[in-house]
């Protein structure tokens, strides 16, 4: 189906600045995405999340990823394109 974008919340913001080249990588949020109609698959594909850059994701970020149909899964940001397009691996 398509991304909803109220559906992704941030549940826990980023502590530190990660300012600098020191700590720019050690600050990560915890964000959450509830799909009634789309598996995990599907949401972790390049560009399935578009508005990453609006919504504060940046690498390293970990998304709980709820898909009504069947299942809950850990996914790590990896990409942050310049437009907002967001990527993802699914954790094991």
């Amino acid at each position: 189906m398509a991304y909803v974008s109220k559906n992704l919340v941030t549940m826990i913001p980023r502590l530190g600045a990660g300012e600098d080249v020191a700590d720019a990588s050690a600050s990560t949020a915890l964000h959450s995405y509830r799909s009634s109609t789309d598996n995990v698959a599907a949401i972790i594909a390049a560009g399935y999340i578009d508005d990453g850059n609006d919504k504060g994701i940046k690498l390293n970020d970990t998304v709980i990823v709820i898909d009504d149909l069947t299942s809950m899964d850990l996914c790590l940001v990896t990409v942050v394109a310049a437009n907002g397009d967001v990527t993802m691996i699914q954790l094991a």
